[in-house]
């Protein structure tokens, strides 16, 4: 699991009650715009139920880790697409261990990968 920093500039306030809520409210909102349009077009999470289920499912092949808010309808959708992936992998394990070795090596996982003397 991966973990996200976030970082906040700190200002220097002569009175502890003295907040400016405007020009704090500008200026989170300033630097979520500029690093919304720093990001790269094709790296941002697409906004569609469908859009999570997909980049789930690469974001599996590819080993990358969720990029929606976890607790999100989205993160849901992103877990089920990626379970899918995983899921497929390992049928895909099974249907090869079949034809390799038989039905005994895909009940037994690592006579898969021994080597017949």
């Amino acid at each position: 699991m991966e973990f996200v920093e976030i970082e906040r500039r700190r200002v220097s306030v002569a009175e502890s009650n003295e907040i400016d809520g405007a020009a704090l409210i500008t200026e989170v909102t300033s630097e979520t715009r500029a690093a919304a349009d720093a990001a790269p077009r094709d790296q941002a999470p697409p906004l569609t139920l469908y859009g999570a289920y997909q980049q789930g499912f690469a974001d599996y092949l590819a080993g990358r880790s969720n990029p929606y808010r976890i607790g999100s309808r989205f993160a849901g959708i992103w877990h089920e697409g990626h379970a899918e992936a995983a899921s497929n992998d390992a049928l895909d394990f099974a249907t090869r261990a079949r034809a390799c070795w038989g039905a005994r090596a895909a009940a037994n996982p690592i006579a898969f990968f021994r080597r017949r003397r």
